[in-house]
């Protein structure tokens, strides 16, 4: 993963890391001790990681953020640790879900799998598609709390009052997207909200963007004649609360 590199992770230890996070992560494929002691073991290798950066100062990102906790003073300890945690852990989650249902979106929409096959350089744009379509991120991570009273969609939020926006249900707000419930590798200005919006926008959607481009153009080049090898009913998803994702996507070519 792109993001383990650019924290400083050695390749070796990026499958466990992986494997804590989805146990992390998940609501009912695991027991609490075991998501407990997961969280736990991604803690101490963060602060391990921190802990060794301090010793043998790098030019990763993570070894540029202890730098600026210890000489800019821009963060706390705990916002040091924090971010760091969630660097590693959305930055796997959310690439791999995006990833892993991009691809089964074009696999369950065949004439648009051919639209892009026949044409490569729809790809920048079917990558804003398909995460509009089927986003990974259904719903936002945490609730909004409305200073104020406000009024959306006729209906008032009072202040002090909680929401959880619904990502899924706005990227298919037909008021903003045409045809919103059709696939369309080629739809241009779209507005979606696959990545968050304003101050809660993605910090890697750049290289979540990067990431999904090169994967749906490699795929595409190198398994021409990819499709699913099960029955869709047969796909398993994950039970991560508010990241949406594949157990596996079995393919045959």
């Amino acid at each position: 993963m792109l993001v383990l590199e650019l924290l400083g992770v050695p390749q070796q230890d990026s499958p466990q890391l992986c494997a804590w996070t989805d146990t992390a992560f998940s609501m009912t494929r695991h027991s609490q001790e075991e998501i407990k002691a997961a969280r736990g073991h991604l803690e101490e290798y963060v602060a391990g990681m921190i802990g060794e950066r301090r010793e043998r100062p790098g030019d990763d990102l993570l070894g540029a953020l202890v730098a600026e906790r210890d000489e800019g003073g821009r963060l706390t300890e705990k916002e040091l640790i924090g971010f760091a945690f969630l660097l590693l852990t959305a930055g796997y989650l959310s690439t791999v879900n995006a990833i892993s249902s991009g691809i089964l979106t074009l696999l369950l929409h065949s004439a648009e799998l051919d639209r892009l096959r026949a044409r490569p350089e729809l790809v920048p744009t079917a990558v804003e598609e398909l995460p509009r379509y089927n986003p990974s991120a259904i719903s936002g991570a945490l609730p909004r709390v409305a200073l104020e009273d406000v009024d959306l969609g006729g209906v008032t939020v009072r202040a002090g009052e909680a929401v959880v926006p619904a990502i899924g249900s706005a990227n298919h707000d037909a008021s903003v997207f045409h045809a919103p419930e059709r696939v369309d590798v080629a739809r241009e200005a779209n507005s979606h909200l696959a990545f968050g919006y304003g101050v809660h926008r993605c910090l890697g959607a750049q290289m979540a963007r990067m990431e999904l481009q090169v994967a749906v153009a490699t795929l595409l080049r190198r398994l021409p004649t990819i499709r699913l090898a099960v029955p869709e009913h047969e796909l398993r998803w994950k039970d991560h609360p508010v990241s949406r994702g594949l157990l596996s996507l079995p393919v045959t070519w």
